[in-house]
């Protein structure tokens, strides 16, 4: 059985329980590259788009997420960490690693990094870090897809 699909094949903004969005915030410091939630741009600016590119034979449930935004034409950037991965490590730009989506409906879910099984959670307030923790499903670990 396939499990149900709550994010679109295209650029999407991921929405945090507040309605901030996730940013590459590559302007703070371009070699850690954080990810944070911030109200969203208007006009949507490329910090903010995300793509799920799924993993082969994942039957959709597995993805890399990748930002839409680009320092050069080659150089990739994914929804990663930076140190090794663990309770409360932020989110960064910085490496690859792959998620499972746990959907709740679908226009959102929990974004469940694979090797440690924490998920990607949200901090209160309207410029905060994103962190990875252990997965409860409370409302700061589901994230909103929302088509631009």
């Amino acid at each position: 059985m396939v499990a149900p699909i709550c994010f679109l094949p295209a650029a999407v903004l991921i929405a945090n329980y507040q309605g901030n969005v996730l940013h590459l915030a590559n302007d703070i410091n371009p070699t850690a590259r954080p990810i944070v939630t911030m109200p969203r741009a208007v006009p949507t600016i490329p910090n903010e788009l995300w793509t799920f590119a799924p993993i082969f034979n994942s039957n959709d449930t597995q993805f890399v997420v990748q930002s839409s935004q680009q320092t050069q034409p080659s150089n990739n950037i994914f929804i990663g960490y930076q140190t090794a991965i663990s309770e409360f490590v932020q989110a960064s730009g910085v490496g690859d690693p792959i998620f499972t989506l746990k959907c709740i409906n679908s226009t959102a879910g929990a974004m469940i990094e694979n090797f440690s099984g924490n998920a990607l959670t949200a901090w209160p307030g309207p410029s905060a870090p994103v962190t990875y923790e252990t997965y409860t499903g409370a409302a700061n670990q589901i994230w909103n897809f929302v088509a631009v």
